[in-house]
């Protein structure tokens, strides 16, 4: 293994760690984790010239099309629209990017048990806002009756409807009944906070 596969392999893990943190708290630490995650690949296409398995195609017709998409991004009349609409082939990128090497690099179980803690964190953060917040010393949480934690009230409930059924499905699927117990305990404040929403 040569040490720029090392490096790269440790930025996946990295930044697949750090997207499952920030997910649900920050949009903006979660595109530097992808930002990172980018380099990661970049940097794994440079060692796997010789003798490692090529780019997974999936990604690499996601990014043929991301990047074939963008002139007509620039020739809309609603160039804003546009933008916005072409951000979704992103999300299809991303999602490839980490279903070709998030098991590669031995990240997924730690990813996904940093993904369930950081949402019920985001959930604990909700039901301080809806019990009228808290405001100590450096710690400042606003009250609000739908709750959003960290981030627009929408984008949670939004974050929470995807990670509910993950996460249950991730429970049937546990071998072990203490890695099952902890993902249902993760599981209830993310379903009481989407009510809240």
């Amino acid at each position: 293994m040569t040490v720029l596969h090392t490096i790269s392999t440790r930025l996946f893990q990295c930044a697949f760690l750090c997207l499952a943190l920030f997910i649900p708290f920050s949009i903006a630490g979660e595109n530097i984790a992808i930002g990172f995650a980018v380099l990661a690949w970049l940097l794994w296409l440079v060692a796997a010239r010789p003798g490692w398995p090529r780019p997974d195609a999936l990604f690499l017709a996601s990014l043929v099309l991301a990047v074939t998409a963008l002139p007509s991004v620039w020739m809309s009349e609603d160039r804003a629209r546009a933008f916005t609409d072409w951000q979704s082939y992103w999300q299809l990128l991303i999602c490839f990017l980490v279903g070709a090497h998030i098991a590669r690099v031995n990240a997924r179980d730690r990813a996904m048990g940093v993904l369930l803690f950081s949402a019920a964190a985001s959930c604990g953060v909700a039901f301080i806002q809806r019990a009228g917040g808290l405001h100590l010393g450096p710690v400042q949480i606003g009250a609000e009756h739908r709750v959003s934690s960290t981030l627009f009230t929408m984008t949670l409930a939004g974050i929470l409807c995807q990670l509910i059924p993950f996460g249950a499905a991730v429970a049937i699927a546990a071998a072990a009944r203490r890695k099952r117990a902890w993902i249902a305990v993760a599981l209830v404040p993310m379903f009481a906070a989407l009510l809240l929403t």
